[in-house]
């Protein structure tokens, strides 16, 4: 599909998660017709229809851009861009997920407190401050 000289196409992945690492397999075809239409810029959507075992975030987690290598060129003047964004389709309702227990990302030492109710303490019981 093309509007206002730009290409957009769409893809839909039914049996694995979309991520920026699987992505670029889709970006060929809307980088060559845009090219064909002198154009560098792109629009790739992906509807990830995957199973989704967690629950989504929000939208600008799954919208990036992906500059794709060129036949011939290694380093263009002209380098060609597409912007892929994913929408998450296939979503189990959310009251599906009430009972379930979610799986946290767990913080890096240097994000915890160094004081408070979260905050580690020594093996005396005492609060450390030096240890965050």
């Amino acid at each position: 599909m093309r509007h206002d000289g730009i290409t957009a196409e769409l893809k839909v992945e039914r049996k694995v998660p979309v991520t920026l690492e699987n992505a670029p397999k889709y970006i060929g075809q809307p980088t060559q017709y845009a090219s064909a239409d002198g154009a560098r810029l792109s629009i790739l959507t992906i509807l990830d229809m995957s199973a989704k075992d967690l629950p989504p975030g929000t939208p600008e987690n799954y919208l990036f851009t992906l500059e794709p290598k060129l036949h011939g060129l290694d380093n263009p003047e002209a380098p060609s861009l597409v912007v892929v964004l994913i929408i998450n389709g296939n979503m189990p309702t959310p009251s599906s997920r009430s009972r379930r227990k979610a799986p946290i990302v767990e913080p890096a030492a240097h994000d915890l407190p160094a004081s408070g109710p979260c905050a580690r303490s020594n093996n005396s019981g005492q609060m450390d401050p030096g240890r965050g």
